[in-house]
């Protein structure tokens, strides 16, 4: 998994405070040019003082991270469920190392409780440093594991971490999905002699759709 590129350059609002927009800057940064950093920095971006790094801007944080990283809604909740993954490791007192891709942490977010998250990706580190984990053999590990979880605790706890926050709204979930046709339909049209035509004339269509009333 590469890190994203900054769909566009621009500077942090200068409504923000000084310290802010430097922050927001090397939050930024972050997510651009490091491989799992960004999951962190993520959700430091959409926590911040309740949002303050992009409630003026846009209706919602996963149509910042669209604007911002061309990221997809369903995308981002999986890389700030990672980082949030990353922050519990890094505060506890485990040791066990860092996962390497956002895919070696997948299996333990949807399959286990949070409580037994860390343990388990200590079982499976103990065996196998992460550089040579792949996601099917951390799947069939995880689902290795669920067999010690009795099952009351697996039927009662909902493996998530924490609730959401900034949910979308419904009309918001459709301007996502709105946004992800627009996208396919320009990638179809890069080979066409109007491609550039077409692709401004989407642009304004995803405007329009990203438009308040």
């Amino acid at each position: 998994m590469m890190p994203p590129t900054l769909v566009r350059k621009q500077q942090p609002p200068a409504a923000l405070a000084p310290s802010d927009q430097k922050l927001l800057a090397e939050l930024e940064a972050k997510v651009e040019n490091s491989m799992m950093g960004f999951c962190v920095a993520l959700a430091e971006i959409r926590d911040h003082k309740d949002g303050v790094f992009w409630k003026d801007r846009y209706t919602s944080f996963q149509e910042y991270a669209r604007a911002r990283f061309g990221y997809g809604e369903q995308h981002t909740g999986r890389l700030i469920a990672t980082g949030g993954f990353l922050l519990e490791l890094e505060n506890s007192k485990s040791k066990a190392p860092k996962p390497v891709r956002e895919n070696q942490v997948r299996p333990l977010l949807n399959k286990l409780p949070a409580e037994h998250q860390i343990p388990c990706w200590e079982k499976i580190t103990g065996k196998t440093p992460p550089a040579k984990l792949t996601g099917d053999i951390i799947e069939a590990q995880v689902v290795q594991y669920r067999k010690s979880i009795p099952a009351a605790e697996l039927a009662a706890v909902k493996p998530e971490r924490g609730p959401k926050k900034n949910a979308p709204l419904p009309g918001e979930k459709a301007r996502g999905r709105s946004h992800a046709w627009l996208e396919k339909l320009k990638a179809s049209t890069a080979g066409l002699p109007q491609a550039e035509a077409i692709g401004k004339l989407l642009d304004q269509v995803a405007g329009l759709v990203d438009r308040k009333k």
